[in-house]
């Protein structure tokens, strides 16, 4: 019975990793976008925020 026990626990640490690895991907990930926006000229800055902006209407229009 304790071998069953150890087996979840391990289970469940494994999970806990995946977690913690997929965000430290996700984070790693938005502070090199951040700091990529960060460089752009203001004209590509502006076309970004104009493109984000269309972002909640582009799948109706698309796929409607």
């Amino acid at each position: 019975m304790a071998a069953v026990r150890i087996k979840v626990e391990k289970e469940g640490q494994g999970r806990n990793l995946g977690r913690l690895a997929r965000r430290a991907l996700l984070a790693a990930l938005a502070v090199a976008l951040v700091a990529r926006y960060a460089t752009l000229d203001p004209s590509k800055k502006r076309f970004i925020k104009h493109i984000l902006k269309q972002v909640p209407y582009m799948p109706a229009r698309y796929f409607a």
